[in-house]
């Protein structure tokens, strides 16, 4: 997942959307890709690429009521990206409601509720998603949850191990050393 793939699926995202303008779940998942830019620090003008983020994570949500994927990735998204935490919490809620098998929704749930300042919830999600796959190529982004909920919860030496392994499973990650920038001041 570099700059160059995020960006040639946000380009294929956007032809879905054009081929299909009910298809929540394109919309959802372009929001994605720009919460993912965010996280990487590969916005160019920030402002406008997060007000497009908002614009597309609300139309998932809107058109996706039923849709976990729309409902998880664009709340995920409006986390990120316009910081809307309560709203974000509500539209996973739904969308795992809908889904309690959506293992990577599990994990980004995890990253919303330490950012609210929720650990034990954070780390109850997380494991959930490790326990639903265990092999799961996003490991690194559920250790990195599990380490930024235990550093809320002031559990550095339980927090250093897990941002080890997930820098260990993939070394270039951003999204680790980003989250200082995200998390709201309880």
């Amino acid at each position: 997942m570099d700059q160059d793939a995020i960006s040639e699926a946000l380009r294929l995202f956007r032809e879905a959307m054009k081929s299909d303008p009910y298809l929540a779940s394109a919309y959802g998942m372009a929001a994605w890709c720009y919460a993912r830019r965010r996280a990487n620090g590969w916005m160019i003008d920030c402002a406008k690429e997060s007000a497009e983020a908002k614009r597309l994570a609300r139309k998932a949500v809107h058109l996706g009521a039923d849709d976990p994927v729309a409902l998880c990735m664009g709340g995920y998204a409006l986390a990120r990206v316009a910081y809307e935490f309560e709203d974000a919490a509500a539209f996973m809620d739904r969308g795992l409601t809908i889904n309690p098998n959506f293992a990577q929704a599990w994990m980004l749930s995890g990253w919303l509720r330490a950012w609210m300042g929720e650990p034990k919830l954070a780390l109850e999600h997380v494991a959930h998603a490790m326990r639903l796959s265990p092999l799961d190529s996003w490991m690194y982004g559920m250790h990195g949850a599990m380490s930024y909920a235990h550093f809320v919860a002031s559990r550095y030496e339980r927090a250093s191990s897990y941002a080890e392994k997930s820098m260990r499973d993939n070394p270039g990650n951003l999204h680790i050393r980003s989250q200082q920038r995200t998390r709201r001041t309880p």
